[in-house]
C-alpha cells in the first residue's frame, strides 16, 4: 500500500475571511494503487484525491514530503548521484543548458567538482557514450584524434592534428612549429623542403656547385696525370667537400657531359650579368675537382666560373650514365616532365623517351602494361598494349572476335591480322599522296615489338618561298602608301617574312606578292599552306588566289579565299586544290586589297592532302653561286670548283650511320683502312723560336723544354737561335712509349695509348745552335744507352745532326708469362 499526502491551502475568500477556518489538512489513502497509475491524469478516478489537485494553489515549501524532490523553478541541490538510464532528451538537454546558464554555477556534493559560471568544468572523469573514448580520474585521455578547427594538411596547410595516419594504425602529428627543449630521438628523419625553382630541376647521377676555376693549357704537367703532359686545354672546376657537417662525394666520372644553364637573370639590368649556358665534357675527375675540356663543348658555351651549378647530363661512353629526368617550369611547353635516354653528345634530339607537358604526351618503352588492382592491392587484371589496341568499343575478347569491327574502322587502309598460338601480328599499309606508311605490331608471350616505316614524296613547289635577298620575288604595290618589305629573321622558326602595309587607299589597290611558274602535275591533289600574322586589320580583306599559268599566261582561278581578319600571333592556314587536267604551271597571288597590315612567311604548295612541314623547293636558287645559307653555316663552301669544309671535326658516314673516316681539328685522319697508289709522304714541319710555343709543354724536370711531337707531326726541322731563347736548357722530344723500367718510368704511358704508334718512324733535323734530346724508352744513340747523364747525353741530336727512330715491340719471354714494352729505337747521324 502506498500512502499519498496532499497539502492544500484554501483560496482567499471574497469576504476577507482568514485564519484556519477556511480550510484544513486532508489525509486520504488508497489501497493497492501503482505509482505509474497515479502519474496519469486520465486515471485520476482511480486516485481518489488526484482530482482535488487543483485545490492546492500554493504548496507549503517546507512540507516534509517536498524534501525528496528537486525544484525546477528555483536553485536546488541533489544530495545523491543522479543517473539517467535513457539519457537526456533534446528538450531536456536544452533545459539543462538553460538551467546551467541561469544558475551560473553547478556545484557537486564535495564542493570541489562542478561547472563554474565561466564554463570551467571540474570533474572526476568524462565518458563519451559507449565508444570507449573519454578521460579517466587519473587524467588519461583516450581519443581518436585531436584536430584544430582550421586544419589543412600539407606543406601549404594550416592548423594542427594529432591522430591516426591514413587509417593505417600509425600515429601522426602535424604542426607548424615544434620546440624540443632537451633531446629529440628519431628512428628515421625525413626532411622535406619546399622550394620555388625558376627554371629546371634535373635528376641525374651527379651535380655540384663550382667554388673555384683554374685554366690549364695543354702540355702542362700535373700530378693527377702521372707526370704525362696535358693533351688538351682544360678548366679545372673545384667544389667544396663540406656542407655543414655533411661531406660531399664527387659523383662525376670521366667522359661525363656536364651542363650549366640559368634562366632567371634579367640581362642588361646589372653590369656583366647575363644568363649562362655551357655543356662540356669531363676529362679528369679528382677528389674535389673535375677537369672539363675547354675546346670540346656545345656551340655557344660560356666559360665556367665560380658559383655555377653543374649537373651531369649524358656520357660519351657509359650507357648507364646517359639518362636524365627534367622537371621544367621554363620554356614554350612548360610545365613539363621529360625523361631522356642515350645522351652521348651535346644534343637531346630524339633522346626523349617520355614527355608529359601541356603541348604533348608520349612514351617509348619495350613493353606497355595496364594493371587494375583491387582495394586490398591484389592485381585484378593485366592488359598489354596490343590487347588495348585491338579492343574496340570496350570489347576485350580475342582478335578474331574483334576483327570485323576493326576492318570496318580502317576500311581505307590495307591491313592484315594473323593470330597463332604464340603470336599476334598486325600489318598495316597506308598509301597516300604524300607517301607510303607501313606499321607492324607483333605480340608474343615474350615481348611486344612495334615497327613504323614512312617514305615521303613531300616537296615545296613554290620557288622563293624562303624570301631571301637573292630569291626572285615579285612585289605588288600601287604607290608610296602601299609597301611590301622583306624582314630578315623573326618569322616562324626564325625564317624571313614579308610585311604587307597599305594605308590611305580609297579603293582596292592590292599590296602583296606574286609567285609565278609554280610547277605541278596535272590531276594531282595539292595542299597550299602559309603562315599569317595580322598586325592591323584590313578593311577589305587579305586573300590568296591560285590561277592557271599555262605558257606564262594568267588563266582561270582554281581556288581563292580570304584569311581571317583577327589580330594576333602567327597562324598556319592550309587549303587543298586539285590541279586541272593539262595544267602544269600555277600562279599564286597573296595580298591585301585596300588598307591594313599583315605579315606572311613560309608559303608552300606540296603534293598531297596533308600539311607535312615547310621546306625549300628543289628549284630554289643558291646565293651568288654558293651553297644554300644553312649549308654554309655548317662550314661547307663551294666556289670556283673548290670545296672548303670548316669544322673542328669532319666525318664521313655510310648509309647505316657508321663513321668510316674522320679528320680532327689538328688534321688527324682516322680511317678504317686505306689503299694508296703511290708513296705516303711525310710533311715537314719547320720549328723556330717564333712558333715553338705551339709545340712545347711545361716539363716536370727542371732544365728541359719538353716538345710534343704529336702536335707537329713525325718529320720536323729545328731552325734559328734557340740558345738565345732557352739558354742552357735543352729541347726535349718525348715520344709515346710504354716501358716502366726504372730509367724510363717517368714518361711512360699505358700500353693501349702507345700501341697505335708501332712501326711508325720519327725524323728530326737539328739546324739550331743547341741540342735536341730524344726520349723514347728504348735505345736511341750511337753507343746504346738512353740514360741522361750530366755532360754526356748519348740520345741528343747535336747541331747539324739528324735523328731517325722507329716504334718497336720488345718481348721478354718467361715461363710465368711473357712481358713486352713499346719503345723507340734508332740512331743519331752526322
Amino acid at each position: 500500500m502506498i500512502g499519498i499526502k496532499m497539502y492544500a491551502k484554501p483560496k482567499a475568500s471574497n469576504k476577507g475571511g482568514g485564519g484556519n477556518g477556511g480550510g484544513s489538512a486532508i489525509f486520504a489513502s488508497t489501497q493497492s494503487q501503482r505509482v505509474d497509475e497515479a502519474k496519469h491524469a486520465e486515471k485520476a478516478d482511480e486516485a481518489n484525491f488526484a482530482k482535488k489537485a487543483g485545490v492546492a494553489e500554493d504548496i507549503e515549501i517546507n512540507a516534509p514530503g517536498l524534501q525528496h524532490f528537486l525544484r525546477s523553478d528555483e536553485e536546488d541541490t541533489a544530495e545523491k548521484k543522479i543517473i539517467f538510464k535513457e539519457g537526456l532528451s533534446s528538450e531536456a538537454d536544452v533545459l539543462f543548458k538553460k538551467a546551467i546558464s541561469l544558475l551560473g554555477n553547478l556545484g557537486l556534493a564535495d564542493g570541489t567538482l562542478g561547472i563554474t559560471s565561466d564554463g570551467i568544468a571540474t570533474l572526476r572523469s568524462l565518458l563519451i557514450g559507449n565508444t570507449g573514448y573519454g578521460i579517466t580520474q587519473e587524467g588519461i585521455a583516450t581519443l581518436k584524434e585531436i584536430v584544430s578547427a582550421a586544419f589543412r594538411s600539407g606543406a601549404l596547410g594550416s592548423g594542427f592534428k594529432l591522430g591516426d595516419y591514413d587509417g593505417g594504425g600509425d600515429s601522426y602529428l602535424e604542426v607548424d612549429r615544434l620546440l624540443v627543449r632537451k633531446a629529440a630521438e628519431f628512428v628515421k628523419l625525413v626532411i622535406r623542403e619546399l622550394q620555388s625553382v625558376g627554371g629546371e630541376i634535373v635528376l641525374s647521377p651527379a651535380a655540384m656547385k663550382i667554388s673555384n676555376v683554374v685554366y690549364f693549357e695543354k702540355f702542362t704537367v700535373l700530378p693527377e696525370y702521372n707526370g704525362s703532359p696535358l693533351r688538351y686545354n682544360v678548366y679545372r672546376c673545384y667544389f667544396s667537400q663540406k656542407k655543414g657537417d655533411e661531406e660531399i662525394e664527387n659523383r662525376f666520372v670521366e667522359d661525363d657531359l656536364v651542363r650549366c644553364q640559368t634562366f632567371n637573370v634579367k640581362e642588361g639590368v646589372n653590369e656583366n650579368v647575363k644568363n649562362r649556358y655551357y655543356w662540356r665534357k669531363v676529362y679528369k675527375v679528382g677528389k674535389d675537382f673535375i677537369d672539363v675540356l675547354a675546346d670540346d663543348c656545345d656551340t655557344g658555351s660560356d666559360i665556367p666560373q665560380a658559383g655555377d651549378e653543374l649537373v651531369q647530363m649524358g656520357n660519351t661512353t657509359d650507357t648507364a650514365r646517359q639518362s636524365v629526368v627534367v622537371l621544367s617550369a621554363y620554356g614554350a611547353d612548360a610545365p613539363s616532365f621529360k625523361m631522356y635516354y642515350g645522351i652521348d653528345s651535346y644534343s637531346l634530339d630524339n633522346k626523349d623517351v617520355f614527355v608529359l607537358s601541356r603541348q604533348e604526351m608520349f612514351a617509348i618503352a619495350d613493353k606497355f602494361r595496364f594493371i587494375t588492382r583491387k582495394a586490398n592491392g591484389e592485381i585484378k587484371s593485366t592488359q598489354s598494349f596490343a590487347e588495348l589496341v585491338m579492343s574496340v568499343d570496350g570489347l576485350r575478347t580475342t582478335v578474331n572476335s574483334n576483327k570485323s569491327e576493326v576492318d570496318g574502322q580502317i576500311s581505307t587502309i590495307s591491313s592484315q591480322i594473323t593470330q597463332t598460338a604464340g603470336k599476334i601480328a598486325t600489318l598495316t599499309n597506308e598509301q597516300t599522296a604524300m607517301g607510303n606508311k607501313i606499321s607492324k605490331i607483333e605480340q608474343s608471350t615474350e615481348k611486344i615489338s612495334l615497327q613504323v616505316e614512312t617514305t615521303t614524296n613531300l616537296k615545296n613547289c613554290i620557288v622563293g618561298s624562303a624570301l631571301r635577298p637573292w630569291d626572285d620575288i615579285i612585289k605588288i604595290a600601287a604607290g608610296l602608301s602601299q609597301a611590301v618589305n622583306i624582314v630578315n629573321g623573326g618569322g616562324v622558326g626564325g625564317s624571313n617574312y614579308a610585311v604587307f602595309n597599305a594605308q590611305g587607299a580609297t579603293a582596292n589597290t592590292w599590296t602583296g606578292l606574286y609567285f609565278k611558274d609554280v610547277r605541278v602535275t596535272p590531276g594531282k591533289k595539292y595542299t597550299f599552306s602559309i603562315w599569317v600574322k595580322v598586325i592591323r586589320t584590313t578593311d577589305n580583306g587579305a586573300y590568296y588566289t591560285i590561277k592557271r599559268f599555262d605558257n606564262g599566261v594568267e588563266g582561270t582561278v582554281i581556288k581563292s579565299g580570304n584569311y581571317p581578319n583577327t589580330i594576333g600571333d602567327w597562324v598556319l592556314y592550309t587549303y587543298q586544290i586539285t590541279v586541272p587536267s593539262g595544267c602544269s604551271r600555277l600562279l599564286i597571288e597573296t595580298a591585301i586589297r585596300k588598307n591594313g597590315t599583315i605579315n606572311l612567311c613560309r608559303p608552300m604548295l606540296m603534293e598531297g592532302t596533308e600539311y607535312g612541314g615547310w621546306s625549300l623547293s628543289p628549284y630554289d636558287k643558291t646565293e651568288a653561286g654558293k651553297l644554300e645559307t644553312d649549308l654554309k653555316s655548317t662550314g661547307i663552301d663551294i666556289e670556283n670548283g673548290k670545296i672548303t669544309a670548316t669544322a673542328d671535326k669532319f666525318e664521313v658516314r655510310n648509309n647505316s650511320g657508321e663513321t668510316t673516316a674522320s679528320v680532327n681539328e689538328k688534321g688527324l685522319l682516322e680511317v678504317g683502312a686505306g689503299l694508296f697508289g703511290g708513296f705516303v709522304k711525310k710533311n715537314l714541319t719547320v720549328i723556330t723560336p717564333d712558333n715553338i710555343g705551339q709545340y712545347t709543354i711545361p716539363s716536370a724536370q727542371a732544365g728541359f723544354v719538353a716538345f710534343d711531337f704529336a702536335a707537329a707531326g713525325s718529320f720536323v726541322r729545328f731552325e734559328g737561335d734557340f740558345k738565345a731563347v732557352y739558354g742552357g736548357d735543352y729541347l726535349t722530344i718525348i715520344l709515346p712509349y710504354n716501358n716502366y723500367s726504372t730509367d724510363t718510368r717517368l714518361h711512360s704511358i699505358p700500353f693501349s695509348q702507345a700501341v697505335p704508334y708501332l712501326d711508325q718512324k720519327f725524323i728530326v733535323i737539328n739546324k739550331t745552335n743547341t741540342s735536341v734530346v730524344l726520349v723514347g724508352g728504348g735505345t736511341i744513340n750511337k753507343r746504346g744507352s738512353t740514360t741522361i747523364v750530366t755532360n754526356s747525353l748519348p740520345n741528343e741530336v747535336g747541331t747539324n745532326q739528324e735523328g731517325i727512330v722507329t716504334c718497336t715491340l720488345k718481348t721478354t719471354t718467361k715461363s710465368s708469362g711473357n712481358n713486352c714494352a713499346i719503345v723507340w729505337d734508332g740512331y743519331v747521324y752526322g
